[in-house]
């Protein structure tokens, strides 16, 4: 490799997928690159469309699962693998990257075997609080791992662990940087002064809080506006469950398939966040000091369950428990109740803001960069 500079990255290869708190850090680090990156992951992965909606150039592996899965299932991913290796391979012997930066999956898992047959350095990014199957496998491969949190390091002795924070993405940070925040986007908003729940399930939406909200939508708009990203499936229904409400409050409840251009907005007006606890609620809720009610899902081998109480045992979430639907009436009481609990509302916002690590994206950088440095001397 030719001579760098610790400041320089580019060329790097990126891997890993599955959710958008996944990739969007990944996009986040190396923002600014043009065409210096390169998105390794599945043509029929979420992370293909999320990389081409960053800018980020794209190729396809193969990659194939290997937990819950039965005898003839573990041989089709083994050929999955098996082809997605030799793949990544080709790929980065084409490029020859400084680096690749991992984000985890079992989709990373081709990318990192790959480069480290090639010798390239591998970084990989924990975003969750507990590593999942894929990072604890490739750990033993990687230079270093960067995570969000320093309480990740116990789960992954013997690697090199930088607790860094988790890279928000620049346009979500114009927004928490203004001041102003909070006047600005409810201005842009129509909102006002009335309190604001914002409600999201994840980058897809979640079912079962989506009906919870509709089915107590009544009590909801009765004391805040609902902001309700409900994902694609959820579209037709949210409009449905708008269109039934009192016509002086239907503009109380503004629901939408997919937040994107509009989030930081969104997270500057609102003042709780009602949702699941993937990744990004990590780095998000904090650079916004944005108290939280977590509803962790149980699938992905619970690491929602340990984000949720990571953020709860900093005082900074409360979380939610029952099952939803069914509990739909008990969420909105909940729900408005912390919303209405004005001080334990701003200690809430201070222990979430006192989380924030707004460094991350330079910290990250300067990681890769050392191992990078160090291996092309």
């Amino acid at each position: 490799m030719v001579a760098m500079s610790r400041a320089d990255i580019s060329p790097i290869a990126l891997a890993g997928g599955g959710t958008a708190g996944h990739v969007y850090p990944a996009g986040a680090v190396v923002a600014g690159m043009g065409g210096t990156a390169i998105w390794l992951g599945r043509e029929a992965g979420m992370e293909r469309h999320l990389a081409r909606d960053l800018g980020i150039p794209f190729a396809a592996t193969g990659a194939g699962a290997v937990a819950g899965r039965n005898a003839l299932q573990l041989l089709q991913s083994a050929l999955a693998n098996l082809r997605g290796f030799l793949s990544a391979r080709h790929i980065l012997s084409e490029r020859h990257p400084y680096a690749l930066f991992a984000t985890g999956g079992y989709v990373s898992v081709p990318p990192v075997l790959a480069a480290r047959s090639l010798s390239i350095p591998v970084i990989l990014f924990l975003p969750d609080i507990e590593p999942g199957l894929a990072i604890r496998f490739l750990a033993r491969f990687a230079s270093a791992i960067v995570c969000t949190a320093a309480e990740s390091a116990r789960y992954l002795r013997g690697a090199s662990v930088v607790p860094t924070g988790y890279p928000v993405r620049p346009e979500l940070r114009a927004w928490s940087g203004r001041p102003d925040r909070r006047a600005a986007a409810r201005s842009e908003l129509g909102i006002g002064e009335d309190p604001v729940i914002l409600v999201m399930g994840g980058s897809q939406g979640a079912r079962a809080i989506n009906e919870a909200v509709w089915t107590a939508l009544p009590r909801l708009v009765g004391g805040a506006t609902v902001l309700h990203q409900t994902g694609l499936a959820g579209a037709d229904d949210s409009l449905r469950a708008r269109r039934s409400l009192p016509e002086w409050l239907q503009d109380r409840y503004r629901p939408t398939p997919f937040v994107s251009l509009e989030l930081g907005m969104w997270l500057a007006a609102a003042d709780l966040f009602v949702g699941r606890a993937g990744a990004s609620t990590l780095g998000e809720l904090p650079a916004f000091s944005l108290p939280a009610l977590l509803i962790p899902g149980s699938f992905a081998g619970g690491h929602q369950r340990a984000n949720a109480a990571y953020l709860a045992r900093q005082g900074a979430a409360h979380i939610y428990t029952s099952p939803l639907p069914e509990s739909a009436a008990a969420l909105a009481q909940e729900a408005l109740a912390l919303l209405y609990d004005r001080a334990g509302q701003e200690q809430r916002r201070t222990a979430m803001g006192l989380l924030d690590r707004p460094g991350s994206i330079d910290a990250i950088r300067a990681t890769i960069a050392r191992f990078a440095f160090e291996d092309a001397r």
